[in-house]
């Protein structure tokens, strides 16, 4: 099981402060906003929270499918550490001055392959298994659909897929195991 999100820099410059000033509190308990003080700048504090918030909903969501999305039910420990409703959680998070990306993933023995993209014409889909394809020749992948994307490999096997997308930014990633 695995969870991802992406935040587009560019795309949330555009609000007034007075805006972000109530998103911070409705979004992020006193102890979390204390935690990211430092990043406040061009509200980096907020969009760090949140890609991490909204890569362990994604992940539990697979483990009790049960709409919950409460931002503050997330809590976030330190920039590579979250815990949901039902564990704790390692993050791997990465930002730039273009976008946030944060991933989320149950103890598999090794971390999930993640792509980025800038969107472009073509449909994140189509970009996935283009890249499956080239990463892994010699295999058959589709993607299925269902209220949890997975790829089936070689008609038989199936590996956790998360997407996302904002803005100008796309990104997916998945597991072999």
């Amino acid at each position: 099981m695995i969870g991802n999100d992406i935040i587009d820099r560019r795309a949330i410059r555009e609000r007034s402060q007075e805006h972000w000033d109530r998103f911070r509190e409705k979004t992020m308990t006193k102890a979390e906003q204390e935690l990211l003080a430092t990043y406040r700048e061009d509200q980096l504090d907020i969009w760090l929270a949140w890609a991490i918030k909204e890569s362990v909903y994604k992940l539990e969501y697979q483990l009790c499918p049960e709409r919950y999305f409460a931002p503050r039910s997330i809590e976030v420990l330190a920039l590579n550490r979250a815990k949901g409703k039902l564990d704790a959680y390692e993050i791997d998070l990465e930002w730039n001055k273009d976008y946030i990306h944060a991933l989320t993933w149950l103890s598999l023995k090794s971390q999930p392959q993640k792509w980025i993209f800038q969107k472009g014409k073509t449909k994140l889909d189509t970009r996935i298994l283009t890249q499956l394809e080239t990463t892994f020749p010699q295999r058959n992948f589709n993607l299925i659909q269902e209220v949890f994307p997975r790829i089936n490999v070689d008609h038989e096997v199936l590996w956790p897929l998360s997407k996302s997308h904002h803005g100008r930014w796309e990104a997916f990633v998945y597991h072999t195991a």
